[in-house]
């Protein structure tokens, strides 16, 4: 019986140690994969697309409202204001009390459901929202004055409703807005025309 152990265990272990560098000269380095967002808005692998030149990202619809930009110079440029530390600046009037009723509302205008934040400057609100029924993200520049819309550019994207549809804020920096969407698109629009500059 002996004799059959120290036979039978160095033969076991040089047959694992050989099927071990077999594997280990046969294997193929992995093919890299990228990650793309499927229709249903999940992240699947696609071993394809790491193999192409990425799609030229299309303009979208534009539609100019008949809304003019409000007299206000003031700015809310990006998330948390100008720098970036959620203060409106010395010498902007704040109230310290409101009616029973709460404050008078000035506007409003019905947008999708989410959590996203509108930047405002030169009399104008710009505001990345979510047309359900078009399945799409909607940039729009609304007059500051009276809510009115000046213009909206829309792109297909469609976005499952997890916490909201839309939850970003736009950023403003000289004449370009810069958008970007749940789905991690990328836009920059002229913040005056709503002219696309570019995407990706």
């Amino acid at each position: 019986m002996r004799s059959f152990t120290a036979i039978l265990l160095p033969l076991l272990c040089a047959a694992g140690a050989c099927a071990a560098l077999a594997w280990w000269l046969t294997d193929l380095a992995p093919v890299p994969a990228t990650r793309v967002p499927t229709a249903g808005g999940s992240l699947a692998e696609s071993r394809a697309a790491a193999a192409r030149p990425p799609a030229a990202e299309a303009p979208g619809l534009f539609a100019a409202g008949r809304g003019t930009a409000g007299d206000s110079r003031d700015a809310w440029p990006a998330f948390r204001g100008p720098a970036r530390d959620n203060l409106a600046r010395p010498g902007v009037p704040i109230a310290e009390t409101w009616p029973a009723d709460g404050p008078p509302v000035r506007w409003s205008v019905a947008v999708g459901d989410g959590h996203a934040g509108p930047v405002v400057r030169d009399g104008r609100v710009y505001l990345l929202d979510y047309d359900e029924s078009r399945r799409g993200d909607l940039v729009r520049c609304l007059s500051l004055a009276d809510g009115a819309e000046i213009w909206q550019r829309f792109y297909p994207v469609h976005t499952k409703r997890n916490h909201g549809i839309s939850r970003t804020v736009c950023a403003l920096d000289g004449r370009f807005l810069v958008t970007f969407g749940p789905q991690c698109q990328v836009r920059t629009l002229d913040a005056v025309t709503g002219a696309h500059l570019w995407a990706i």
